[in-house]
């Protein structure tokens, strides 16, 4: 990926991050430890980052920074528990395809042993 194209991605998924947020650029600056006009530069993708804010930012938001890099097929939200997830979803990506393959089965296994549970439980007139 260029190097133009990476700074597109990292702009969309801070902004989606903050309207996801709810924050205003007062706010989430001040979340971000980072200047209002930084924010509102790196938004509309006239700002090149520095590692070190691109680190600032990450550890702001309580992620890994490689998560504000990534082009995602899904939209970054960090509210609440979504923050566990985005980062469960970088620690993913960034496996082996084998490892990835190994994680896909388990979780396929589990799948199946909840829908065994549940079938079980309305089985007994349990819900």
């Amino acid at each position: 990926m260029n190097f133009d194209k990476q700074l597109d991605v990292f702009s969309r998924n801070l902004s989606e991050i903050r309207r996801n947020g709810r924050y205003s650029y007062q706010a989430f600056s001040e979340k971000l430890r980072v200047g209002k006009s930084t924010v509102q530069a790196i938004e509309s993708g006239g700002y090149n980052i520095t590692l070190s804010t691109l680190i600032t930012i990450a550890n702001s938001l309580e992620i890994h920074p490689a998560l504000l890099l990534m082009d995602l097929p899904i939209e970054l939200d960090l509210t609440g528990t979504n923050r566990y997830y985005a980062n469960l979803l970088m620690t993913y990506s960034a496996l082996p395809e084998e490892q990835r393959s190994q994680f896909r089965n388990m979780i396929q296994r589990l799948e199946c042993s909840l829908d065994g549970d549940h079938l079980e439980q309305n089985d007994t007139g349990v819900n």
